[in-house]
């Protein structure tokens, strides 16, 4: 219930909103559908995607640091 209480306080446009809870044999979050689908598809589907931001993300850091 601790997830349940943390999740309904989050109001972020990039966090998916909890719409319920369901309690049965175990307590089960019910939560939006996000447009793309579940992250892990995606990124399997998009994996260039993770690899050009990391690539990017490291090149502004030596960038940045060239320059102290």
């Amino acid at each position: 219930m601790k997830e349940a209480r943390v999740m309904a306080s989050l109001d972020h446009s990039h966090i998916v909103r909890m719409i319920g809870v369901c309690k049965s044999d175990c307590i089960m979050l019910v939560l939006e559908l996000a447009p793309l689908g579940p992250l892990n598809k995606y990124l399997k589907r998009n994996m260039y995607v993770l690899i050009k931001l990391v690539t990017v993300e490291a090149a502004e850091k030596k960038s940045a640091s060239g320059h102290l």
